[in-house]
């Protein structure tokens, strides 16, 4: 096995010897450039006891069933971003020299943390750093003590004077339950580090909550020759092979001048094997044109998902063997803002309240039924048009006919009327 100083007494693994001087290499440049001033740790009773983000955006975190940090040599873990062509991360990663070449980013700010680690006022550590010039990365990390996980949110902001393509990724070397070698597992959209094969093992993993991701589990050298090759992640993991092994998330980053845009992920770090419960599709802030949009997650396996929208609950879904579940609302949301909450109830009744989403519902009817003779139709902006095809229908409700109309997937607009077609003269 390993030792923190990144040297192993194992042959195949000898090569981190390499990798880690190459890492020294930025660290030695980057101390030429003026360092800011450095936030404190998140600390906490736990189950994360200590949560470190460095100003180079390496992340380190203890956990408190753990004699060992985390990630490999605590900090081999960070966000990079790879613009036209020039990739940008930590100056110093350890074992990480495949992840190049790399420019380090510039510093620019870190503050906190802040916040009482509460569900409404989280732990918040700040950090702001430059990938050349022009453009900034804000990385906002956030803990509630209690949780086996902590939540991160980047924006790229550009302000170059031309547009930026490239992509965002984060990524590790686990070190998980003490231990440098394990199994992947991909759970949806996420990807994780395992004790086992099986569900229910130990796991340390990734898990997006912006849409358009990709992952990546493998060796833990091929998965910073990954980040180093600036593509896409491939979307694979080598599941079944016990390994030195890493893993990474990607989202392809297109940033107008002027213009910003933002990732979010879930990091979970479980020697209980817990899944976190996470909304992960749709993307919060998304807007969506479907009143009955398909939610899923992540959760224990066996439990009960339910999700809430002000107050009432929309759907519910048993968490699979996998940690996954998906469930669809059987009355349609209403058009305009919604914040959904996920609450994940286990056999034993235990209950846990996962982090909401917002989003938007902006659906529109694409064809309206006719109204009835001397009357027209009122309400949602609509325009009439021709007869009422086969599939739209209209009643009569007192005085006044509802019109059901349908959007482009075929469903409902809404539960409730949307538009009536009122007599003449009312």
């Amino acid at each position: 096995m390993r030792t923190l100083s990144g040297i192993r007494s194992r042959t195949p693994h000898a090569r981190r010897i390499t990798n880690t001087l190459l890492t020294g290499i930025g660290a030695a440049a980057l101390a030429l450039v003026p360092a800011v001033a450095h936030a404190d740790p998140i600390s906490s009773a736990g189950p994360l006891s200590e949560i470190n983000i460095s100003r180079q955006l390496n992340c380190s975190v203890r956990h408190t069933l753990d004699s060992e940090p985390e990630w490999y040599a605590g900090t081999a873990c960070g966000t990079f971003v790879a613009l036209d062509g020039t990739l940008f991360g930590p100056a110093s990663v350890p074992a990480g020299g495949s992840a190049g070449p790399r420019t380090p980013y510039t510093e620019v700010s870190q503050t906190g943390p802040t916040g009482t680690g509460t569900s409404a006022d989280p732990y918040k550590v700040v950090t702001v750093v430059n990938a050349g010039a022009g453009v900034t990365l804000t990385q906002t990390d956030t803990y509630v003590v209690g949780r086996e996980s902590y939540d991160t949110e980047v924006t790229v902001q550009n302000a170059s004077g031309s547009a930026k393509t490239g992509n965002l990724y984060t990524g590790g070397d686990c070190f998980l339950q003490n231990s440098d070698e394990g199994y992947g597992r991909v759970v949806g959209r996420s990807v994780l580090c395992s004790s086992t094969i099986e569900p229910g093992g130990r796991v340390e993993g990734l898990l997006p909550r912006s849409a358009g991701s990709s992952y990546y589990e493998g060796v833990y050298n091929d998965v910073w020759a990954r980040i180093g090759s600036q593509q896409p992640l491939p979307n694979t993991c080598d599941c079944t092979t016990f390994t030195d092994n890493g893993i990474a998330l990607s989202w392809p980053v297109t940033v107008a001048d002027g213009a910003g845009a933002t990732y979010e992920w879930t990091t979970v770090f479980s020697p209980s094997g817990t899944i976190p419960l996470v909304i992960t599709a749709p993307a919060t802030g998304s807007t969506l044109t479907d009143n009955t949009p398909t939610f899923s997650g992540t959760a224990e396996p066996g439990s009960t998902v339910s999700l809430t929208d002000a107050g009432s609950v929309i759907c519910t879904a048993v968490v699979n063997d996998n940690g996954e579940w998906e469930c669809t609302p059987a009355a349609p949301l209403k058009n305009g803002p919604h914040t959904i909450t996920p609450t994940a109830t286990d056999g034993e009744g235990n209950t846990v309240e996962g982090d909401p989403i917002t989003l938007i519902i902006d659906a529109t009817a694409t064809t309206v039924a006719a109204c009835p003779p001397n009357s027209v139709l009122t309400g949602g902006g609509l325009e009439l048009s021709g007869p009422a095809p086969d599939d739209l229908t209209s009643k009569p409700v007192g005085d006044t006919w509802v019109v059901s109309l349908k959007n482009n997937s075929g469903k409902p607009v809404s539960a409730t009327p949307f538009a009536v077609c009122a007599p003449t003269g009312s």
